[in-house]
């Protein structure tokens, strides 16, 4: 489906546009989550890419993910005190936002405008910013069930085109090299895989097999999976748990630098201290597992 369908695209696009030209912040907030960490490298890589073809010689494009523990999830009050300090005027929240009204009335009241790009449940008021969300009231896009990181690579696609329109040397169907992202998530978040999603399913996981980016590459050695081919599978029991692992025994940000390392070198230390965090989480899960068994075993259930 056109992403323009979208109600508030055109107005996240010219708020992106304009803070890029300017040389404002723009900060992206992400989830720790696969999805969280897929969709907001879609939306880093594509703002990025659309800063280079502007003629940026420096980047004015970071990223905030909060630690699962200390901070949980969702954009926090806190936080937005955080990126004011750091100089942020634009937030793109990526697999959270939808249902955090008061810390976006916050960020607004500081002069700081937020985009949401998100999919999970919402509360009767809606925050203040542009929503793209594919299931709010009166939303006319016509799929409802993407992952937040289909949600992202729809706002990533608009904005590719929008910058064509505007001139920007990007090549035509360039943005099919981020369906390698959308094809992990896609399954890790569980969502229903008929429709768009289908579709977003079966063109990413050719794009996975062939992927440019040295992140996934090392990902892939460190998992011995590298050989292919991959499949559904492959991302649901090899991809899926590594990038996960990363939120959930150290910090979320190392997976996201480890989807947006450069060179193969980077990505294979990266990688490395990424498969150290999902063979913890294994080691973890097995000792909670005899724990629970012989807390059963005393109880006399057998």
């Amino acid at each position: 489906h056109d992403p323009i369908q979208f109600r508030h695209l055109q107005g996240a696009m010219a708020r992106v546009f304009t803070a890029l030209e300017a040389g404002e912040k723009v900060t992206v907030h992400g989830d720790y989550d696969a999805d969280g960490v897929t969709g907001s490298t879609v939306i880093i890589t594509t703002l990025r890419q659309l800063e280079e073809k502007l003629g940026k010689k420096e980047t004015c494009v970071d990223y905030y993910i909060p630690h699962r523990d200390k901070e949980g999830y969702g954009l926090r009050e806190k936080t937005v005190d955080t990126l004011k300090e750091r100089g942020t005027k634009v937030i793109i929240t990526v697999d959270c936002g939808i249902a955090c009204v008061p810390e976006i009335a916050k960020a607004r009241g500081e002069g700081i405008d937020v985009i949401v790009v998100d999919h999970h449940q919402f509360g009767e008021t809606l925050p203040d910013g542009f929503l793209i969300h594919p299931g709010l009231p009166e939303e006319t896009y016509p799929f409802k069930q993407l992952a937040a990181v289909g949600v992202a690579f729809k706002f990533a696609t608009a904005l590719l085109e929008e910058g064509r329109r505007r001139g920007l040397d990007l090549p035509v169907g360039s943005e099919k090299w981020l369906l390698d992202l959308v094809s992990i998530a896609t399954v890790t978040d569980m969502v229903p895989l008929g429709g768009e999603n289908r579709v977003l399913e079966h063109f990413g996981l050719k794009v996975l097999n062939k992927t440019r980016r040295p992140g996934l590459r090392a990902l892939m050695e460190a998992a011995s999976i590298a050989d292919g081919p991959l499949t559904t599978e492959s991302i649901g029991f090899a991809i899926g748990p590594r990038i996960n692992a990363a939120g959930r025994m150290e910090h979320a940000s190392l997976a996201l630098e480890l989807m947006l390392a450069e060179t193969l070198e980077d990505a294979r230390v990266k990688a490395a201290a990424l498969e150290r965090c999902n063979r913890n989480r294994q080691d973890e899960t097995r000792r909670m597992m005899e724990e629970a068994e012989r807390v059963l075993l005393e109880r006399g259930y057998t």
